[in-house]
């Protein structure tokens, strides 16, 4: 399942990570890639926060949070104004 092929994306997701570095993004990069789409998602490794933002259907929160934490990373949602 590609979602890159979805054309409907309802909701941008904002979660404070405690990825530090690219080896550890890269531990939780395939499974995002799978979820939402390799285009519909970042993290910002020079924000102290280390944000994720993900471009997806809402529904996918705990999903995203799941991949997160199988790697024992945290992932804590974060308000989007």
């Amino acid at each position: 399942m590609n979602n890159d092929r979805h054309s409907h994306w309802d909701s941008i997701l904002i979660y404070r990570t405690s990825v530090r570095n690219d080896k550890e993004k890269l531990k939780v990069a395939d499974k995002l890639n799978y979820l939402v789409g390799e285009k519909n998602w970042t993290i910002d490794l020079e924000d102290e926060d280390k944000v994720l933002r993900v471009v997806c259907n809402r529904e996918l929160g705990k999903d995203i949070e799941q991949v997160f934490a199988a790697h024992r990373y945290s992932c804590e949602s974060m308000p989007y104004w």
